[in-house]
């Protein structure tokens, strides 16, 4: 089978889209929040493949924290200074939950990944939100670094994070993110998100070497929409409904789809939409602000709390499409590509540099390598 999982990388850009809608408009995709879930899910699965044996050994761990640093670093970043400009001009409206001290206070901290101690609407990292599951990836990332992936220790994780994990579940209020900082979407209850669904990718990677299954052929294809269904299914008892999505669904998807064969024809495809689906995730949502601000007022519809004109949406998607892309492989990529350089050299000091194989650009920025992120 082959050592990539192209599927995978479409499913991630799948549900980076999915995000998007839901920032939109709510209603398109109700339940498109769990698609950061996800994205810890398959962040700890392949970084297990990619990393566990070595760090369970305790080789590697400065290399993989510079590369987690790196990979997460620019695009957050470029995207945290995109929204400098919108928090000034939501900020001097009044809309944001604190005034131009917290303003400040966002713009000091971005730069060292500090989130704001804030119960606004727009989260710990009012100039750019989705930042706020970069900072818990990277904190279940160092778990990871210092703990490995032995099955002893992924269970204590599970199971002390699972109940933590329900408890926020139950005081999730869909309506008013990040004003319960307990809740599933609160700043405390994004760390049991971040561990369960991390751990468990990295278990489900140990039980997928295991398992002698080969691949599945091509149809587990037909899984990729799945995530605009699940995501936009409404039920009455929608914290059950999360709880099946984080702890049953989603992991047997990733599973299956795993085991998926890619079709020569659309494996360039999947390669791509993976690549930029970070880019998309860490990007969009200033983006999104601006678009959704103008297209108000040009056709006349209130600021806040009622659903954004479509036409929002769709520039949205027309920018952070093609913004996404040359950031991903005029800039991340080589990054990643330089970093992996320097690291190969510093770990063969005195060895002439013409043994290093250097990755390609495809390889190095894996596109399931990381989530998000989300």
């Amino acid at each position: 089978m082959n050592s990539r999982f192209h599927v995978l990388d479409a499913m991630r850009g799948v549900c980076a889209i999915s995000v998007i809608f839901f920032h939109s408009n709510k209603d398109l995709l109700p339940v498109a929040h769990a698609a950061v879930d996800f994205f810890f899910l398959l962040s700890g699965f392949v970084l297990a493949k990619r990393h566990g044996a070595e760090l369970t050994a305790g080789v590697g761990r400065r290399q993989f924290a510079i590369r987690r640093l790196t990979r997460l670093y620019p695009l957050y970043f470029i995207g945290s200074l995109m929204g400098v400009i919108p928090l000034y001009f939501l900020t001097a409206m009044g809309a944001v939950g604190f005034g131009f001290k917290g303003y400040l206070l966002s713009l000091l901290f971005f730069p060292f990944f500090i989130p704001l101690p804030t119960t606004s609407w727009l989260g710990t990292f009012p100039l750019n939100p989705p930042a706020w599951s970069l900072f818990s990836e990277l904190i279940a990332n160092g778990a990871f670094l210092a703990l490995g992936w032995r099955v002893r220790r992924l269970l204590v994780i599970l199971i002390v994070s699972a109940p933590l994990l329900l408890l926020a579940i139950s005081r999730f209020n869909g309506e008013q993110f990040f004003a319960d900082p307990f809740a599933y979407n609160g700043f405390f209850g994004s760390f049991p998100r971040a561990f369960f669904s991390f751990f468990l990718g990295v278990l489900l990677w140990r039980v997928h070497m295991r398992l002698r299954i080969g691949s599945l052929g091509y149809w587990p294809l037909v899984l990729l929409p799945l995530p605009f269904l699940l995501y936009s299914t409404t039920l009455n008892h929608e914290h059950l409904y999360l709880t099946a999505l984080i702890f049953v669904i989603q992991p047997a998807m990733l599973m299956i789809v795993a085991r998926c064969a890619s079709p020569e024809a659309l494996t360039p495809a999947f390669q791509w939409l993976g690549a930029i689906s970070y880019g998309l995730y860490a990007l969009h949502l200033p983006i999104q602000i601006v678009t959704e601000f103008v297209a108000r007022s040009a056709m006349g519809v209130p600021l806040f709390n009622v659903p954004a004109p479509p036409i929002s949406l769709v520039a949205t998607l027309a920018i952070v499409f093609p913004l996404a892309h040359y950031l991903t492989y005029r800039l991340d990529m080589p990054v990643q590509k330089w970093v992996a350089r320097r690291l190969a050299r510093a770990s063969a000091p005195g060895r002439a540099p013409s043994h290093v194989v250097v990755p390609d650009a495809v390889s190095v920025v894996a596109a399931v390598e990381d989530p998000y992120r989300p």
